[in-house]
Formats: C-alpha cells, structure tokens, sequence
C-alpha cells in the first residue's frame, strides 16, 4: 500500500476513534475543570503508562488482548517520546512506514510483540491533555 492511502488510513483511525469515544466537536470550549490524574499503579496492564493519567478506560482487543484509552498530561511530544522509548525497551521496533505524526496527532506501530500483533499507538492533542488509545492489531 502506498505510503499516503496509509497516512490517510490512520488520519481515518484517528478521527473514527475521536468520534466513538465522544470528541467529535472539539472546538466548543467547555468550562475548565480541575483535572483529576491518576498515579498509574495498575501492573496487570499489557501496555507500559504514563505516570499519570486520567479517565482510563479498558476495552477488550484482538485475540484476548486488551485495548487501552486514556488521557494524559504528557504533550503530545512528550507521549511519543514516552512510547518510542518504552516499547524499544521491551525490545519492539518501530515500523516507521506507518508512523505519521502532525501537530495535532500521531499514530505509531511496533512489531515484535511475543502474540504476533502490532502495537499500534494513537494520540490526539485536547489541549491541556493528550487522549491516548493503544492496542494490539494483526498487519495486514
């Protein structure tokens, strides 16, 4: 597949998930609230997580696995950092033909995983916060 049909897929990806989990009109401004961040302590998680996050969300995945949404006082910089980091520690590689990164969003994929499916990471920038949702999912 060409590399811009994958780029405009994972675009799709990225507003399809903004869209099902509720953010599709973000440019109403709401009233602030005070944000309530999270120590991350819960090790049973498949996937390694920022220090802190807020209003996580555990959803089942391919093959048994689980998929995971979040948000996180990481900017979008830093939450690409994070992965790129954490995931080459445990030895996964990036797989650089499907990384796209724009000012607003990213979406990043790792092969190596043990199951045989991809790590795909996905953010999107809300402002003060960065939604993350990361997963496993068989390459086409």
């Amino acid at each position: 597949m060409e590399l811009a049909v994958m780029l405009m897929l994972g675009k799709i990806i990225v507003f399809a998930s903004i869209m099902v989990w509720g953010w599709g009109n973000l440019s109403v401004q709401a009233e602030p609230r005070s944000p309530i961040f999270l120590v991350q302590t819960d090790t049973n998680s498949q996937f390694p997580l920022p220090e802190t996050v807020q209003n996580l969300t555990k959803q089942p995945g391919a093959n048994g696995t689980e998929s995971l949404n979040f948000q996180t006082d990481l900017s979008l910089t830093e939450a690409v950092e994070f992965y790129r980091q954490s995931l080459t520690q445990q030895g996964l590689k990036e797989r650089e033909i499907n990384t796209a990164i724009t000012d607003t969003t990213f979406n990043l994929v790792f092969e190596g995983a043990e199951n045989g499916l991809a790590v795909v990471v996905q953010g999107v920038d809300l402002g003060e916060l960065t939604n993350v949702n990361i997963r496993y999912e068989k390459l086409q």
